[in-house]
């Protein structure tokens, strides 16, 4: 069976985090649906997790013969701070670094070839439309000790 368009563009934003980032046990990138996992796995959780939900999509007219396709794609990342007490500045401050270098940045593709070119998906070449990044969430880093970052990015093709 086939996957949906939207599903093939969350694999290949996976497959990209991945060859990024290329993370090692306990570490992980997946696809998911589940987005709020609950505090008890939260409390417990070990290593650096990614997960990429596949969240919205569309089209609307762009040509005579064309549509232009977007593709929402939600990302979350999150971390356990295993020390006593808050996570500090250091701790946060190389966790965000991260999150821009290995999704944020790794995601942002403008079409130009000099820069990063297309994410390509199945037969779909996707430029980035935009990227929103809520940094981190501070209820998961006072109650759970968690960096928790979001991100929505909104891929386009035209086709």
């Amino acid at each position: 069976m086939p996957d949906a368009r939207i599903i093939t563009v969350a694999e290949a934003v996976k497959t990209r985090i991945n060859s990024v980032w290329a993370p090692s046990a306990p570490d992980t990138v997946e696809r998911a649906y589940r987005y709020k996992p609950s505090d008890k796995e939260l409390s417990s959780l070990t290593g650096r997790h990614v997960r990429v939900y596949p969240s919205q999509y569309g089209d609307e007219l762009e040509t005579r013969g064309e549509d232009r396709h977007q593709f929402r794609i939600a990302i979350v990342a999150v971390e356990r701070y295993t020390d006593a007490g808050l996570p500090s500045n250091a701790w946060m401050d190389a966790r965000v670094y991260w999150a821009e270098q290995k999704i944020a940045d790794a995601l942002d593709y403008d079409g130009r070839v000099s820069s990063s070119g297309f994410l390509t998906a199945g037969s779909m070449k996707l430029l980035t439309e935009s990227i929103e990044v809520a940094v981190y969430d501070v209820e998961y880093q006072e109650s759970l000790h968690l960096f928790w970052s979001e991100f929505e990015i909104v891929f386009t093709a035209v086709f």
